[in-house]
Formats: structure tokens, sequence, C-alpha cells
């Protein structure tokens, strides 16, 4: 018994869905793409992104709040009509479809399996009533052998892994939506490191400033020890002459009194 494919390789598709609106850096993408692209025909895609990238970046705020607006408003408009379109008779009667055809494909299971399961009873009940002593190389032998392996492909053409699911085929349009996401995020990535870079170059200018200020100081500092050291080994030597004189007078006094 051969069972039909038919039904298991066609592919049930949904009526066409709401587009979803783009993002905001996405809009600007898409809004000066073509003008840097004539501008500078010399430049390839990722450098093309990261010139774009770099104009996001750069822009006032309230010019990016122009395409914020625009994000939010067509956001608000796609929730309204997924709503709808999700409670559409063309969708619901795909939904009711796709629920027929997933109990069909477990009833055509169920039957690849009842067939395998008869024909390996059919091949032991053969063999059981084979008697004509022959080598195993019978022409009935040969056919059996075929028949039985034929069916076993049957089964295992049947199998789950075997079939895909509808659910998991990546349509032309998810691929190139899939494609678009992959370009945006290299040129966010390209973006990111650009940052970090920048970033890394501000801390060793700062750094090296902060270590010649620091050097510069240690050298007054430095300085101002010597001439410390110095002006207080003449501070010491004048008081110790001012002591000294003193000390001479007083001797000098003292034998003028007792006189």
């Amino acid at each position: 018994m051969i069972i039909s494919t038919k039904m298991l390789n066609n592919e049930l598709k949904p009526p066409k869905a709401p587009e979803r609106p783009l993002m905001p850096y996405m809009r600007f993408c898409k809004h000066v793409w073509e003008t840097i692209k004539q501008d500078n025909p010399e430049l390839k895609l990722g450098e093309i992104g990261k010139m774009i990238g770099q104009r996001w970046r750069n822009m006032a705020d309230d010019e990016k709040q122009k395409y914020l607006d625009q994000y939010e408003s067509e956001k608000a408009e796609y929730h309204r009509a997924t709503a709808i379109y999700q409670q559409s008779p063309a969708y619901q009667a795909y939904l009711a479809a796709k629920e027929q055809q997933k109990h069909q494909e477990q009833k055509v299971k169920e039957k690849a399996a009842q067939i395998s399961f008869q024909e390996q009873e059919n091949h032991k009940m053969f063999y059981a009533e084979e008697d004509d002593g022959d080598d195993g190389y019978s022409e009935k032998h040969i056919a059996t052998q075929r028949y039985h392996r034929n069916h076993a492909y049957i089964a295992e053409l049947f199998q789950e892994g075997s079939v895909p699911d509808v659910r998991t085929v990546v349509t032309k349009q998810r691929m190139l939506i899939l494609q678009k996401q992959v370009q945006s995020l290299v040129s966010h990535q390209s973006q990111l490191e650009e940052e970090l870079q920048s970033i890394d170059k501000s801390y060793r200018e700062k750094k090296q400033k902060y270590d010649e200020s620091n050097n510069s100081f240690l050298s007054k500092m430095e300085d101002l020890r010597k001439k410390c050291d110095v002006e207080k080994s003449e501070f010491f030597n004048i008081l110790s002459s001012i002591e000294n004189s003193n000390a001479t007078e007083e001797a000098t006094e003292t034998p003028m009194e007792t006189n």
C-alpha cells in the first residue's frame, strides 16, 4: 500500500499580515542611504553603514525626535491592524486549516507505522511458511527482501524528522529581513568599536596629561624641598652666629660689673 505525500507537501500560507514599522534608526538609514551612495559611489556597503551611523550619533535630539514620532505613530497603527488581522475570517480559516492539516499528518504517520508493523509480521509469516529448502537466494526470497526494504523506506519517509514543519521554513521575505537585521547589527558593532576606540584614545590622552602634570608637580616639590633645606641651613648658621655673639658680649660685660 502506497500513501500519497501530497498533503504533507502542501505548505499552508497565512494571509498577508500587516508590516511592522521600521525602527527610528532604520528609517533614518532608508532616508539617507541613496543620497550617501550617490555622493560617495566609491564606498562599500560597510563604509556607507559606518557613515550613516556616525551621522545618526551626531544628530541633535530634536532631529531624531522626528523619526521617533513617526515610529510611535505607525507602531500604534500596526497594533490596531494586527488585532483586526487576527480576527479576520481569512486568518481564522488559516488557523482552522492548519489544525486540520496537523491532524491529517498525524493520521498519515500512524498509518505508515501500522503498515511497517504489518509488513514485518507478513515477513515473519512468509519465512515461517517457507519450506522449499533453498539457500536463501531464491526469487521469492529476493522479492520479499525488496518488498520489506521498500516499505521500510516508506515508514522512514513519514517519520517526524523527515517531514519539515512549515512553521520552520524561512521564506524569501523573511530572509531579506534577516539580512537587513544582520547588516544593521554589523553597523552597530562597528559603531561600538569606534566608540570604544575613541574612549580608549581619550583615556590615554587624559592619563598622559595627568602623568605629565604629576611629574611636574613632583619636580616642583623637589625644588622647593631643596630650597627649604638650603634656607634652613642658612637660618641655623645665622642663629648660631647670633648666639655666639651674645655669649661673647655677656663674657665681656661680666668682668666690668665685678670691678
